[in-house]
C-alpha cells in the first residue's frame, strides 16, 4: 500500500506536469491562473505520505518531484516580474529634429525589449521537468529490476550461530526486520523462527514484551511474555501466533536455513504470511 500510494503520487506529479506544459503552449494570455499547481502540490503529499509508512528505495521518486515543485513556483514568481529593456539613444531629440529639418538622413539604432514570458519559462521548466521524472523513474525500475547482493533488509541477513541464542530467547535483529525465535518444546518446537517485525494489522513495529502477563482466551493459560503491538494491542505468543486484538493473522515469516556449521541466515525477500500453525515452521539444528 505505501509503495503503491507513493508511485501514485509519482505519476499524478508527471500528469500534471505534462498539463502544465501544455497549458502554458496553448493559452496566449500571460495573467492566467493555471490549476496545475495545487494538482502537483498533491501529489508531492501522497508521496510524501507513502513515503511516511515505508522509506525504502523511495527517495528518488520523493526528491524529483519536490525539487522540480519549488523549481517551478520559483520560475513562475520570476516570470510575473520580468525585466524590460527600454530603448536607448544616444542622441537627443533636440539634435534629431535639427538634423531633420536640414534634409540630413538619420539613422536610428533602437534596442529591442527584452522579456521573459511567463508562457516561455513554464515551457522550458515544464519539459525539464518531465525529463526528470522519466529519468527518475528509469532509475527506479533500474534499482529494483539490477541483480546485485543485498544487504540488509531485502537480502540474506546473517543472524549468527545457534550458540549465540538459548532456547526460549526472542533476538530483534535489527539489519533484518525480524525477531529470531528459539522456540523451546513448549513453545511448540523445538527450532528457530525469523518472525516479521512488522504488524499485520497495520504494520506498526511489535516488541518483545517479557513483562507483559495475558491469559491466552484459547487455551486458558497464563504467562509472562508476549509479542505486543503498541499501536493497537494485538498480542502474540512466543512463536508469533495471533491470540487477541484486530490483527488479521500471526506475524508473518520469514525464511530460514541454518547451516550445518550453525550459521543462521535469514532471507528477508521471502515472506510468508503468518498462520496458526507458525510454530510447525521452526527450523530445528542439523545434525551433523
Amino acid at each position: 500500500m505505501p509503495h503503491s500510494l507513493a508511485y501514485t503520487g509519482a505519476g499524478l506529479a508527471l500528469v500534471a506536469l505534462i498539463g502544465w506544459l501544455l497549458e502554458a503552449r496553448d493559452t496566449g494570455d500571460e495573467t492566467t491562473q493555471s490549476t496545475w499547481p495545487p494538482v502537483l502540490a498533491v501529489s508531492i503529499a501522497a508521496i510524501a505520505l507513502g513515503v511516511a509508512f515505508d522509506a525504502s528505495r523511495l527517495g528518488l521518486v520523493l526528491s524529483v518531484p519536490v525539487a522540480l515543485g519549488f523549481s517551478l513556483a520559483l520560475l513562475h514568481t520570476l516570470a510575473r516580474r520580468p525585466h524590460v529593456y527600454g530603448a536607448v539613444s544616444s542622441v537627443s531629440p533636440e539634435v534629431l529634429q535639427r538634423h531633420a529639418l536640414a534634409g540630413d538622413a538619420i539613422v536610428l539604432e533602437r534596442t529591442a525589449n527584452r522579456r521573459v514570458s511567463r508562457r516561455t519559462v513554464l515551457q522550458g521548466s515544464a519539459w525539464l521537468g518531465i525529463g526528470a521524472m522519466l529519468a527518475a523513474t528509469g532509475g527506479v525500475i533500474v534499482d529494483f529490476l539490477w541483480s546485485r547482493d543485498v544487504q540488509g533488509f531485502g537480502g540474506i541477513v546473517a543472524a549468527g550461530n545457534v550458540r549465540k541464542f538459548p532456547p526460549g530467547s526472542k533476538t530483534k535483529i535489527t539489519a533484518g526486520k525480524f525477531w529470531l525465535v528459539h522456540l523451546t518444546a513448549e513453545q511448540g518446537g523445538p527450532g528457530f523462527l525469523a518472525l516479521w517485525q512488522k504488524c499485520p494489522h497495520l504494520g506498526c513495529t511489535v516488541p518483545w514484551e517479557p513483562g507483559y502477563s495475558f491469559t491466552d482466551k484459547v487455551t486458558g493459560s497464563s504467562k509472562r511474555g508476549w509479542f505486543r503491538c503498541p499501536c493497537h494491542q494485538s498480542t502474540y505468543n512466543d512463536a508469533g501466533v495471533r491470540v487477541f486484538g484486530p490483527a488479521p493473522r500471526s506475524m508473518d515469516r520469514m525464511a530460514l536455513t541454518i547451516a550445518p556449521d550453525g550459521e543462521i541466515e535469514v532471507d528477508t525477500a521471502t515472506i510468508e504470511k503468518g498462520a496458526v500453525d507458525n510454530a510447525a515452521s521452526a527450523v530445528t539444528v542439523p545434525k551433523v
